[in-house]
């Protein structure tokens, strides 16, 4: 087996010698793009095949609950449910990833900006898994992180294979995120926004051409194996009026403090029981011992 991959690795690093001595060193960034932007779209495709079953799974018990046992069965399932896949969620990290498990994209934001461009190959489905169960059987979690973690994942591996330096990683990095974004919520220009604004504030313009391709053929994959546009999402668009645009500054405050409200809560019940359980130490972002090629 590692005979077998390591000869697909060289051939590999052939291919991409001999494509970059033709097409240039933004060829090569292109076509990556184009290959990440493929496998970002079928990964966000299993977490959506993924979440779909597990929703349809909890919507049979619940109703097979309400008919055969009697009401109480059935809140009994709407309690237990959840708490089952939260713990599902949570043997799974544990499992695969220990306790430096990123719970969200701030690991990442921080590693970029320190120039760390290494990504463990397992984290392209750990956090498509562990979110899906949680979600899938109704926690209240959404699917942009994983969604970003693993297509940031999908980048890295991607120019660590072909051995490319710290600074086109982190482009391919921006192309997995933006491809992610872009498949999962049918989002292409939302996609690259995002990987723009939030992971790669420092960004010329040259580099827009891959994470764009990156997004729009993740866009096409996506609605070949979806072709109802991914996961269903409910939008109302109405022409917005003058005298609501102070309703609008006060629902930018309202979210604000929510936001402030949920994360400051996050961090104290996670100070708490780590204070309170036993063996648990305080995680952060694991400094790779790899070098940047």
């Amino acid at each position: 087996m590692k005979a077998i991959f390591f000869l697909t690795h060289k051939r590999l690093l052939r291919f991409a010698s001999r494509f970059r001595k033709k097409c240039g060193e933004r060829g090569l960034l292109v076509l990556l793009s184009v290959g990440i932007g493929i496998a970002a779209a079928f990964a966000a495709a299993a977490l959506h095949t993924l979440v779909d079953f597990l929703e349809r799974t909890g919507i049979w018990l619940d109703s097979s609950a309400d008919l055969w046992h009697g009401r109480l069965t059935w809140l009994g399932v709407i309690i237990f449910v959840p708490f089952l896949g939260i713990f599902a969620s949570f043997c799974f990290q544990r499992l695969f990833t220990g306790a430096r498990y990123a719970k969200s994209l701030s690991p990442l934001i921080l590693a970029l900006h320190r120039r760390h461009t290494w990504i463990q190959f397992r984290e392209i489905f750990t956090h498509l898994v562990s979110s899906a169960l949680a979600v899938g059987a109704g926690g209240s979690a959404g699917l942009e992180a994983p969604s970003v973690l693993s297509g940031a994942a999908i980048g890295s591996v991607g120019g660590g294979v072909f051995k490319l330096p710290p600074q086109q990683k982190m482009l391919l990095i921006g192309c997995g995120s933006a491809a992610a974004i872009s498949a999962i919520f049918n989002s292409p220009i939302g996609g690259v926004l995002f990987a723009v604004e939030v992971l790669l504030p420092h960004f010329s313009v040259g580099e827009l051409v891959p994470m764009l391709m990156a997004s729009a053929v993740a866009t096409v994959v996506s609605r070949i194996i979806f072709p109802s546009g991914g996961v269903p999402m409910v939008a109302a668009a109405q022409m917005w009026r003058v005298s609501a645009v102070p309703w609008y500054f006060a629902l930018g405050g309202v979210t604000a403090l929510v936001g402030v409200y949920v994360v400051k809560s996050n961090y104290a019940l996670s100070s708490f029981l780590r204070k309170k359980l036993p063996g648990q130490r305080k995680c952060s972002h694991p400094k790779t011992k790899r070098p940047e090629g």
